[in-house]
């Protein structure tokens, strides 16, 4: 059964309702034909390893063919990418080998070349493991930040955005701390997404100024303890973020993000949050 379409609003200076392929693992196939036929026509691609959907190595080791497997197959379903969310290694905190931090700095360029080939202007990523069993909570800050750096200045080399998410189980993940990331790097793009700090039992109506400055936005229903759940089940911190982003005529993307191995329906609660917030 194919969904209808929800008609876009026509004026151009609005935010875009898409949605990940963040659900779905190891067939980027079956993912795009199911975001298809759920009625979007743009979508988020992830690029992070254990995923299996597009795949960074490949676009370091064989960047065309790798390019032209996403493109084919977006084309096979008429989908659009507008924007990314990826992964690089070894961990952001982890600089102690020269090799290895070129090495991910190459997956950086790789991803940005990528990006530039699909028109795709901004891509989320992952800004690196908590490490709390290294008990350096403030030297893997540190590692942490140089390689945010290192990443911000390949992106503008390249002329796209890599926008870090202020994530759960990161360096970032209490308010305090993704505000001063913020005051370290002054003028850094990021990703907000309210799971990650609910998941944590932080009231989400705290985080305002970190939604206000946001660039790019991720959305799932979640609770605490709950790093997503099923859609009817929470709605309420959605609706505050949606309200909050048309109060400031935000025109980004925000990507409908759950994640594989749900418990719960995930394609219905992908359909029911295009449903109430796509118009």
């Amino acid at each position: 059964m194919r969904f209808l379409k929800v008609t876009p609003n026509p004026e151009t200076n609005s935010m875009k309702i898409i949605a990940s392929t963040s659900a779905f693992k190891d067939d980027l196939d079956h993912a795009l034909e199911t975001l298809a036929r759920l009625g979007f026509e743009e979508v988020d691609l992830i690029a992070i390893g254990s995923w299996g959907l597009v795949s960074v190595e490949a676009l370091v080791e064989d960047f065309d063919a790798e390019l032209a497997r996403v493109q084919g197959l977006l084309s096979k379903h008429g989908l659009r990418a507008v924007s990314m969310n990826t992964a690089f290694s070894p961990q952001l905190f982890d600089r102690e080998d020269a090799a290895q931090n070129e090495a991910r700095r190459e997956q950086v360029r790789a991803v940005c070349r990528f990006m530039k080939a699909m028109e795709i202007p901004l891509a989320a990523h992952y800004p690196g493991h908590i490490a709390d069993w290294k008990n350096d909570p403030e030297g893997v800050w540190k590692g942490t930040v140089k390689s945010l750096r290192e990443i911000q200045s390949i992106s503008k080399e390249f002329g796209v955005t890599l926008a870090p998410e202020i994530h759960f189980k990161t360096p970032f993940e209490a308010p305090a701390d993704a505000r001063r990331l913020l005051g370290e790097i002054p003028g850094l793009p990021y990703t907000y997404e309210p799971s990650h700090f609910i998941v944590n039992g932080v009231d989400y109506t705290t985080t305002v100024d970190l939604l206000e400055g946001a660039k790019h936005c991720h959305l799932r229903t979640s609770g605490e303890g709950q790093i997503q759940c099923a859609a009817a089940d929470n709605f309420e911190p959605l609706d505050w973020m949606m309200s909050k982003l048309k109060e400031r005529n935000y025109t980004g993307i925000v990507s409908i993000e759950y994640l594989p191995g749900a418990d719960f329906d995930v394609e219905a609660s992908i359909a029911a949050l295009r449903v109430r917030y796509a118009r």
